[in-house]
């Protein structure tokens, strides 16, 4: 059989993980209406009122470990005109409404015109996700205009420009669609999110006293120590700290995964552009892979996995063979996806040599064995059709 995973859930089904879903909202709500949550926020609301009301180059100190680029500036000071308080309500309220509207999004990318009963279960088993929970950052937000522009890219162009250009204040988390829109040659799409970005760019330059070419060089150069083999603290997913347990030396480390980074994203890419010729469908190269590829090199934590979506739904959803290795592939996302195995096991086995050298790993092998699993069902089952 081919086709969708769930095309007539049962009600007891649907009802089981409705409430799953509320259950984690719920949670989702009560952590991230926590006092360190909310300072999370408030450090995304000094940022942007320094840059605002001020003018302050919010790079320009050497200690400076801002993550976000330039032109999220911009778009994130808006929240800076709000009272803390009004801010973390309205935050809140709008990450739980890009959290049910984004999978909803990635859900008609793959069925269009199919009955909502069709995509309903994968969209209540996204919000059973752990990075759901995590209401105060703007992966959810971002993911949500990345989604957006991947339903839209036919139908609405310009508005998919914008809104993947929007996605672009969180370059990691938009890449996949980004790429996805290269590969099937949408060059309009490419254009007008690269002139959203340039333009939030220059307007973060044209508030503070220094160069674009300034701004650029010291952000790049923030990211080179974020993203090193040395960076404290490390991300869940990425390979870096895999490596360094079998090499110590952290230059022999970064050049490792620096080439191996490379090197898978060459493979993609190649592989992107063969499935975007004309008369074909991107599904395996791009979002999915490549979703993954920015798990395996860039520094992500728990809301970053929120990227997965669209694999998710690829697997669900997608007009290929419902074969073992699909299915497979799809209940060991949505389990690892709930499961926090980290944590649990640190909870469990403390600062032990099980843990410090094998359990803490266990997102990185989840994630580069999903990548592996993609592959193989991309070699096995050519699909017949697919995303928009």
């Amino acid at each position: 059989m081919i086709g969708p995973l769930f095309t007539k859930p049962r009600r007891s089904v649907l009802l089981f993980w409705t409430v799953l879903a509320v259950l984690n909202l719920g949670a989702a709500v009560v952590i991230s209406s926590r006092r360190q949550r909310i300072a999370d926020l408030e450090a995304i609301m000094t940022l942007g009122r320094a840059w605002l009301l001020t003018g302050e180059n919010v790079y320009r100190s050497v200690d400076s470990v801002v993550a976000h680029p330039p032109n999220a500036i911009p778009v994130l000071s808006l929240l800076s005109l709000l009272p803390v308080i009004f801010a973390a309500a309205f935050w809140l309220l709008l990450n739980i409404g890009a959290a049910c509207v984004a999978p909803y999004f990635a859900a008609r990318s793959f069925r269009p015109n199919d009955p909502f009963r069709v995509i309903v279960l994968p969209i209540l088993m996204f919000l059973c996700w752990g990075g759901v929970r995590s209401l105060t950052q703007i992966s959810l937000l971002v993911l949500t205009f990345t989604m957006a522009a991947f339903v839209f890219a036919d139908r609405r162009p310009s508005g998919a420009s914008g809104w993947l250009g929007l996605g672009m204040i969180q370059p990691a988390m938009a890449l996949p669609v980004f790429l996805w829109a290269i590969f099937t040659r949408r060059w309009r799409l490419v254009a007008g999110s690269v002139l959203v970005t340039g333009g939030l760019f220059v307007v973060y330059c044209a508030r503070i006293p220094e160069s674009p070419a300034w701004v650029l060089a010291r952000y790049l150069g923030i990211l080179s120590v974020q993203y090193s083999a040395n960076a404290i603290p490390a991300g869940l997913t990425e390979l870096g700290p895999l490596i360094r347990q079998l090499v110590p030396n952290a230059s022999d480390v970064n050049v490792i995964a620096g080439s191996l980074a490379l090197g898978l994203l060459a493979g993609i890419c190649v592989a992107g552009f063969l499935e975007g010729s004309p008369g074909k469908r991107v599904l395996y190269a791009a979002p999915p892979l490549i979703a993954c590829w920015s798990l395996l090199t860039f520094s992500h934590v728990t809301d970053g996995f929120v990227i997965l979506l669209p694999v998710m739904m690829l697997l669900a959803l997608n007009d290929t063979a419902r074969s073992t290795l699909r299915k497979a592939l799809f209940w060991f996302l949505q389990i690892g996806m709930m499961v926090d195995i980290p944590g649990l096991s640190r909870r469990f086995a403390g600062d032990t040599p099980l843990y410090a050298n094998v359990l803490v790993h266990a997102d990185r092998v989840l994630i580069l064995m999903l990548f592996v699993g993609l592959v193989v069902l991309a070699w096995k089952e050519p699909p017949a059709t697919g995303a928009t």
